[in-house]
């Protein structure tokens, strides 16, 4: 962010044109010496001064070579080695001063170099006008804090006694040892220590780069606001949004509309319509069409939601995922749709709550509660508790079904290898004869049942209870023999990578 370095550079600058010419006082200029005097030719009422000439002006002293003095109109122009001193605060020199006591204004021009204990300023034009207390050069312009060292260049600069206000504007840069700032235009208020940012404008320092094209920044409160598309590039996290609000005080930032935030220490993306993180809780909030992208060497972890959270713990760094309303998360081994979910990194455990439903290959897995077990993001095994249910798709007539009170299923290499179901079991499979056709079907009852799997089908059933088993010839079942009590085939629900990807990362 803009640094506090800003606030004494150019309240220094702003002394240039308090005090730096001479006060709005219409008190007669003194001539103080001059080597030789003599009248104009022309102009009545004017002296023609050479000499180490010396003016004074309300406590203003003037030095210069050669001048013109014009009485009358208590107006003088003076020429070579222009020095305006005011006691011992501030020196001002250049080539030309044209001083108008009347009017209230002064022009100096040629090689302008201004100092006083804070500041000095080189440029080649400088004007102030004592009646609207606005002093401007159009002239490119090198201003150097003397404490800090801190560079500021700019084409244009403008000062408003009034308001407090310093314009810099056209090529603006603002150095200091730790930062680079570049932009089209540099506001400052004095009176409200507060910095605006117009154009495009990039800061770069050695922790971070930051790009917009409008942004306003206090000072004195450290309370910093970026628009128009604003970037923030660190080391580990990039943040982008049209607009970016952060307090550095209380460590709070806000992002407001189509935000990205890339956690490249984690390989965590974050998108959303806005954004909200706390450094002090170091958690991140993502509100609105909310999406995590968990990169992966092998495979790549999509989560979305209406509403996404991720909050570290310091004292173990465990990370906690939460996602809430309209969850859904896609990976190649297993997809899934529910409520809410939370997801803890350090027992690698996923818990999805209300109306989950799973997909692994051909199968479909709901319950009340679902547990999943995960590894290198891979599914390694499922808990889902009350009215669990397995329906495998063998095609869109006939389904291989589980169903139980609890279940426990097994992944090997991202399929199905085992389900233990406990409590009211239930199942409804169909088998494959010699000549690979199904004919048959075999519905049964047992409490718990052990179920193999091979390459995501039914394999074997083993009934650890004398069951209740039917064999049914297919063409002879009823719709309703064909369906466990429950079932609900939701695959026009299942997520799919395509919904995940961003516009950055469709476009060709």
């Amino acid at each position: 962010m803009v640094k506090r370095y800003l606030l004494i550079l150019l309240i220094g600058f702003g002394t240039i044109f308090c005090q730096g010419l001479a006060q709005e006082k219409t008190d007669q200029i003194k001539i103080i010496h001059a080597d030789e005097g003599t009248s104009h030719p022309t102009y009545a009422n004017t002296h023609i001064l050479k000499g180490n000439v010396v003016f004074e002006h309300d406590s203003t002293t003037m030095y210069c070579d050669s001048a013109y003095f014009f009485l009358d109109s208590n107006v003088f122009h003076a020429f070579s080695n222009i020095s305006v001193v005011k006691g011992d605060s501030m020196k001002l020199e250049g080539d030309t001063l044209y001083y108008r006591g009347t009017s209230k204004t002064a022009d100096m021009l040629g090689n302008i170099v201004y100092n006083d204990r804070k500041v000095q300023l080189v440029t080649n034009t400088l004007f102030y006008d004592f009646n609207t207390k606005i002093g401007r050069y159009d002239t490119p312009a090198v201003i150097t804090n003397r404490a800090d060292k801190n560079v500021l260049k700019s084409k244009k600069g403008e000062y408003h006694s009034e308001n407090k206000t310093v314009y810099f504007k056209d090529s603006v840069r603002l150095h200091n040892k730790d930062y680079d700032m570049y932009s089209d235009t540099l506001v400052y208020n004095t009176a409200t220590k507060t910095a605006f940012f117009y154009g495009p404008t990039e800061i770069i320092s050695k922790d971070d780069k930051i790009l917009c094209n409008a942004g306003v920044y206090n000072t004195e409160t450290e309370v910093t606001s970026l628009w128009n598309s604003a970037t923030i590039i660190g080391k580990e996290q990039t943040i982008i949004g049209d607009s970016i609000h952060y307090n550095r005080e209380q460590g709070i930032g806000e992002i407001f509309g189509h935000v990205v935030m890339k956690d490249t220490a984690n390989d965590v993306i974050l998108y959303g319509d806005n954004g909200y993180h706390n450094e002090l809780q170091d958690s991140t909030s993502i509100f609105g069409c909310a999406q995590m992208t968990q990169l992966n060497e092998k495979d790549t972890l999509f989560i979305s939601a209406e509403y996404l959270t991720i909050k570290t713990d310091s004292l173990n760094e465990n990370k906690q995922i939460r996602a809430y309303r309209e969850v859904r998360i896609f990976q190649p081994d297993f997809q899934g749709v529910c409520d809410s979910l939370i997801y803890n990194d350090n027992d690698s455990l996923m818990r999805f709550f209300k109306t989950p439903i799973l997909w692994s290959d051909e199968s479909q897995i709901t319950g009340d509660y679902i547990e999943a077990q995960t590894a290198k993001q891979s599914i390694k095994s499922l808990t889902v508790n009350k009215n669990a249910y397995i329906i495998s798709e063998i095609d869109t007539t006939m389904y291989d079904q589980i169903q139980g009170k609890d279940l426990f299923a097994y992944f090997k290499e991202g399929k199905i290898a085992k389900v233990d179901v406990k409590g009211n079991g239930k199942t409804l499979y169909h088998i494959l004869n010699e000549d690979s056709l199904y004919l048959e079907a075999n519905s049964a009852e047992c409490a718990d049942i052990v179920v193999h799997f091979d390459k995501g089908a039914i394999h074997t059933i083993k009934f650890l209870e004398s069951p209740n088993a039917v064999y049914q010839a297919i063409a002879e079942m009823s719709r309703k023999q064909r369906f466990l009590d429950g079932f609900k085939w939701k695959i026009q629900i299942r997520p799919n990578q395509e919904e995940f990807l961003q516009p950055a990362e469709t476009s060709p």
